[in-house]
């Protein structure tokens, strides 16, 4: 189970230096200001309807100056504002959804200044008196209908991509890049386009002043040449903020990170690609089937990965290494639960913890450590629990695993330091994601009794069901978001707590001795009084029956 960042495609710094973003929203209110000054000061201003000059004769002028200052509105202004709503929003604390929602507000205004803008255009042409002007009579025209063409297909296939129900969850995501390529396109193109159509109505006007002997080198000429340079810088700064960013400096320039355990929310939240969108994702869980979450996030792929197969770990990571050709930090992050008390406990049960809890991640980290150490950087992130220090009743052979692993860590970094690798143990708390639900059946009946403990079993189960669903615990987004801030960080700590009551296992390891046992028994339920029985027929059974079988007693 495994996620990997790829190094960017483009080299071109942050993804919305605030700078840049700046001169994006000044160049445009600069190209709005000088078309406004152009229309109102020098061209006669707007109206909207032709001008009376003579019995039979109108002047359309003004009708049609609607369209340059609509069209300079639409695209100059609202289609850079949308392209910018992702990576530099007007409003910089809103979140996705709301960016997301912003976004198609911007494109819903800009679409009722187009159409608002072509139907002044149209209107000027055809009610012109004595003689009609025909629609599409320039190169301007022409371009402008190519633009209007893209532009509505780019508007249904975005409705199409995002909204139409038959299309699943990887289509989406495989239509987003298209989608972003469109829009960038017909944006640049609806520049062009605007650029032609000043060029083409400041030559109509110089044609004219010509033909009336006036100056030729005025503002009615120079203001449109200002704003076709403004044109060209707006394309450039703009389209810089839809550049594929170069993603957190790890070690090296730039990095590859391989996350085991990615079928649970936290494990999905908790990619750096997810929290600060700055890479592209490659999950790998168990099964293919349980990845749905992860192609979510844009630019993800999957890769097959079981952590207890040393088969399944070397292809999973020669494939990284085939695409990539390094791996620049490890998570250890994948994770198993079998809740049961040790006399109750199948021992296959407390193998397959440890295989998953603790050799995975020595198998992992052995197959991606030789790269690390040859490069002479790397980082090694293993994700272990406040459990291995306070121990729980009924979890015992999984506190057992996480204590195993965060010694085993231990040692490794010292053992790796010389060669410029880190090692770090993240010590979560409670966390809200899938692991308690995924080991816990919703009853008894569902599992396997308990036969020493089978008086408790259904309370235990009933108590753990009750303390999921009041949602104490950390969200597995916002422990996500504190991992990858351990991660990012150039030098990162030996041991990092994150989650609920971290605060309350660092107090209780000062004291340590049983501190923790009254309020587990409560909790667990193992205050129950056992049930009157002859000790020495329990005993009896459990020498002469396998501990895995249900024996009644």
């Amino acid at each position: 189970m495994s996620v990997r960042i790829l190094p960017a495609t483009w080299i071109v710094g942050p993804p919305a230096p605030p700078v840049v973003a700046l001169l994006v929203r000044v160049l445009y209110i600069a190209i709005i200001t000088l078309v406004s000054v152009w229309v109102w000061g020098y061209l006669g201003g707007v109206s909207l309807s032709p001008t009376y000059v003579s019995e039979g004769v109108n002047e359309t002028g003004k009708l049609f100056n609607w369209h340059p200052v609509l069209m300079t509105t639409a695209f100059a202004v609202l289609m850079s504002e949308a392209i910018m709503s992702y990576k530099a929003p007007i409003l910089p604390w809103l979140k996705r959804a709301a960016s997301k929602k912003l976004h198609a507000c911007l494109h819903a205004a800009a679409a009722v200044c187009i159409v608002c803008g072509l139907t002044a255009a149209f209107k000027s042409h055809s009610l012109k008196l004595p003689i009609p002007i025909p629609d599409l009579y320039s190169p301007h025209s022409m371009l402008g209908l190519t633009t209007t063409i893209l532009w509505s297909l780019q508007i249904l296939g975005a409705a199409v991509a995002y909204h139409w129900p038959g299309i699943s969850l990887p289509g989406r995501v495989a239509l987003g890049p298209v989608h972003r390529h469109m829009g960038g396109s017909v944006w640049a193109l609806g520049l062009a386009t605007m650029a032609t159509g000043i060029t083409e109505k400041t030559t109509f006007v110089a044609t004219a002043k010509k033909l009336a002997g006036d100056d030729l080198y005025g503002a009615i000429v120079r203001i449109p040449g200002a704003v076709l340079v403004l044109l060209a810088l707006l394309g450039v700064t703009a389209l810089y903020l839809q550049a594929p960013a170069a993603g957190p400096v790890f070690v090296g320039a730039d990095g590859e990170m391989l996350l085991q355990g990615c079928e649970g929310s936290a494990a999905v939240a908790g990619t750096p690609s997810a929290t600060h969108g700055t890479a592209q994702v490659t999950g790998t869980p168990g099964k293919l089937g349980t990845m749905e979450s992860l192609l979510q996030q844009p630019g993800i792929a999957t890769l097959e990965l079981d952590v207890t197969v040393q088969g399944s770990i070397e292809a999973a990571v020669a494939s990284v290494l085939s695409q990539a050709g390094r791996i620049d930090i490890l998570v250890n992050n994948a994770g198993a639960l079998v809740p049961c008390p040790f006399a109750d406990l199948d021992l296959q049960d407390a193998r397959s913890q440890f295989e998953t809890n603790f050799f995975g991640a020595l198998t992992l980290t052995q197959a991606v450590l030789p790269g690390m150490m040859a490069r002479r950087s790397g980082k090694i992130v293993n994700v272990s629990s406040m459990a291995a220090s306070l121990p729980w009743p009924a979890g015992g052979i999984y506190c057992a695993s996480k204590a195993s692993l965060s010694a085993w860590s231990d040692a490794l970094r010292v053992e790796v330091e010389p060669f410029g690798v880190q090692v770090t143990v993240l010590t979560p708390g409670i966390i809200l994601s899938n692991i308690y639900t995924k080991a816990l059946p919703t009853d008894s009946s569902k599992g396997k009794q308990w036969r020493w403990y089978g008086y408790l079993q259904e309370k235990m189960i009933a108590s753990f069901t009750k303390s999921l669903a009041s949602g104490v615990g950390m969200p597995a987004d916002e422990f996500a978001k504190q991992t990858c801030k351990q991660i990012l960080r150039k030098s990162m700590p030996a041991y990092h707590a994150i989650g609920f009551s971290v605060t309350a296992s660092k107090i209780a390891l000062l004291f340590r001795n049983g501190i923790m046992d009254a309020p587990y028994k409560k909790m667990m339920k193992f205050d129950t009084p056992v049930p009157a029985g002859s000790p020495k027929d329990l005993v009896k059974v459990a020498v002469t029956t396998p501990t895995h079988q249900a024996v009644p007693v």
